[in-house]
């Protein structure tokens, strides 16, 4: 049993890597099921088992994954600035490139990467204690089946700073309470803004059993009138909002979307995630 308990000096690291994960490694990768945060401890306590574990690999891989992390956060930060809208930081994120259509734009953020990379150039990003702690379980796993777990960490890592744990609890709080509030308007649901703040602060697991009308998260609620209002209202997040954006979280997005009964989109999205399923394992 001692073996098997949650290790409480490990609880933030998994909190935030599994959200990571959840949010920024595609919903289609096998490393996605409803043990994730259990999975993700156990490659944490293998690596802090691990012997003749070469340090000098930790290190530059650790520093490696900091450059890329700092060099998200730079694109992030310029699109950000920049401003227009949300699914340019987005793309900045996840594409690499907010892809602006106003010439001005594109060369502001052009001007604005080329100058925050001189100074990463003069300022090496220092490691985190979590960037560390997954470099040491990418070396210490090679060769083992939980060495795929841990490269979707390191990439998790290298789309930008996570949340803290201390702010994904926060967050977990206050999504919840605004869902417990019953169905949102649909002006509410299409800007996405509590869908992305849904998909970053939980799992893939949990979003599907919100959905569901299942789980934990569900069972501490007062009564049934109250489980119904949340998972309705996370139906009608995913039913209304049917223009799904390039995150990674978009194939469950998508599917959980058509099981409710979203309409197919229009246009350009028309057919895009035709043949997809719920891939997330139950």
């Amino acid at each position: 049993r001692e073996d098997t308990a949650p290790d409480p000096r490990l609880a933030d690291d998994v909190l935030v890597l599994s959200c990571a994960i959840s949010e920024r490694v595609d919903a289609a990768a096998p490393v996605h099921r409803s043990t994730l945060p259990q999975d993700v401890e156990a490659v944490l306590r293998a690596s802090e088992r691990a012997r003749d574990v070469p340090e000098a690999e930790v290190d530059e891989l650790a520093f490696g994954i900091a450059r890329k992390r700092a060099e998200t956060d730079l694109r992030v930060a310029v699109a950000r600035e920049i401003g227009r809208n949300e699914i340019s930081v987005v793309r900045a994120r996840f594409e690499g490139n907010p892809k602006y259509h106003r010439r001005q734009d594109v060369e502001a953020y052009k001007a604005g990467v080329a100058k925050g990379m001189r100074r990463l150039h003069r300022e090496e990003p220092v490691p985190s204690g979590t960037e560390f702690r997954v470099a040491r379980a990418v070396v210490a796993t090679h060769g083992t089946d939980q060495h795929r777990l841990a490269l979707a960490m390191v990439d998790a890592l290298e789309r930008g700073t996570p949340a803290t744990a201390d702010d994904i609890r926060k967050e977990r709080v206050a999504v919840l309470r605004e869902l417990g509030q019953g169905p949102k308007t649909t002006e509410t649901v299409r800007d996405r803004s509590l869908l992305r703040r849904l998909y970053r602060s939980f799992t893939s697991a949990e979003i599907r059993e919100l959905c569901e009308g299942r789980g934990p998260l569900l069972e501490r609620l007062p009564d049934d009138a109250a489980r119904e209002r949340m998972k309705e209202a996370t139906h009608r997040l995913h039913r209304d909002s049917r223009y799904p954006e390039p995150s990674p979280w978009r194939r469950l997005h998508a599917a959980l979307s058509r099981s409710f009964g979203a309409e197919r989109a229009h246009g350009p999205e028309r057919g895009r995630h035709r043949g997809l399923s719920a891939e997330i394992e139950p």
